[in-house]
């Protein structure tokens, strides 16, 4: 019987090891496990600066509404505020060296999806995505946290049926929204997206290129 030759197999080894370790990194917390929350430079409480004081969602993340991220504040957004609000307490010293030193605050992303996957933030909050419907109920979070996995059944679930999920465009970066009548809801979602020519695309090269 003929053997295969050494580096053949050599190349099989690595290979596997190669799809083993790329599962492990694609399937660890970072990636697909609700309740990761790592320990950010700055204690941020959502509760605080959205729930309690009503701060836009787009005020600290200016490319959730257009951009393919939504961005992250810089330090100066943040001490353009808390010059005047608690500028002295310790939590806040990472915003203050990152602003000394002209560099950008060290936050540790928290959402992160596999180098194959494209996604844009603007194209889905475009047509009625809302940010509590991938974030969960972030304005009652003092610590932010993976609320739901982003799957790809998680994605299909919304490109399947996308008139169940939309909202009124005016309505995406408000985290108290609720429709009143969800069936009726759902049918002008699916009127408007006809009248707009708008579909949700459920195809592989849709989100993988």
């Amino acid at each position: 019987m003929c053997q295969l030759p050494r580096r053949l197999v050599g190349v099989g080894v690595v290979l596997v090891i190669g799809m083993v370790l790329a599962g492990w990194y694609y399937l660890s917390p970072e990636y697909a496990e609700c309740g990761y929350a790592p320990v950010q430079p700055v204690p941020f409480s959502h509760r605080t600066h959205v729930g309690k004081l009503g701060m836009d969602c787009r005020f600290c993340h200016p490319g959730a509404e257009q951009d393919k991220t939504a961005g992250l504040p810089p330090a100066q957004l943040c001490m353009d505020c808390h010059q005047q609000i608690l500028p002295d307490i310790p939590a806040l010293a990472p915003l203050r060296d990152a602003l000394a030193a002209d560099r950008p605050v060290p936050w540790i992303q928290i959402y992160r999806l596999p180098d194959f996957v494209v996604f844009h933030h603007g194209i889905h909050t475009a047509v009625g995505v809302g940010c509590t419907d991938c974030h969960g109920p972030i304005q009652d979070r003092d610590v932010t946290r993976v609320e739901k996995a982003m799957s790809m059944r998680f994605c299909l679930r919304c490109h399947e049926d996308p008139a169940s999920y939309l909202r009124p465009t005016n309505q995406v970066f408000a985290w108290d929204w609720k429709p009143k009548d969800p069936a009726q809801q759902r049918k002008r979602n699916f009127r408007w997206m006809q009248a707009h020519g708008i579909r949700a695309r459920t195809d592989c090269s849709a989100c993988h290129r």
